[in-house]
């Protein structure tokens, strides 16, 4: 790593390197204790780090990933607190069918170093497929 930039764009790819492997213990490694998760849409936030992975773990039993691109990735520092906005694309199918989408996620990591965990997260999904 040569900037701590490069040490929370790690955090994010190590995330989806996880999920898309369906590696859930890895994962829960890299959320804080009460970390929060909006979902898009969503009336409620996913509150702790297990309800988190847990979510994880059925979009990974009901749906198949065709392809999944981070599309860009940047990140803000702050003292202890980073920021990052990743694009992405995914193609996926559920219940046979199908679905392309485009989105951005929004992450607030707290940390320091090389040691970052993911304390919020948030997506916004634009369908085009």
């Amino acid at each position: 790593m040569n900037t701590v930039s490069d040490a929370v764009e790690n955090t994010i790819r190590q995330l989806n390197e996880c999920w898309l492997r369906g590696d859930y213990a890895a994962l829960a490694k890299l959320f804080h204790d009460d970390a929060v998760l909006l979902p898009p849409n969503a009336e409620r936030p996913i509150v702790g780090r297990n309800a988190i992975v847990d979510g994880y773990r059925r979009f990974g039993e009901m749906g198949d990933i065709h392809e999944f691109e981070i599309v860009a990735m940047q990140t803000y520092l702050f003292s202890g607190i980073a920021m990052c906005h990743m694009r992405f694309n995914i193609d996926y199918a559920i219940n046979e069918r199908r679905f392309k989408e485009a989105g951005t996620e929004i992450y607030a990591l707290s940390g320091s170093g090389e040691d970052w965990k993911i304390v919020w997260r948030t997506q916004v999904s634009n369908p085009h497929g």
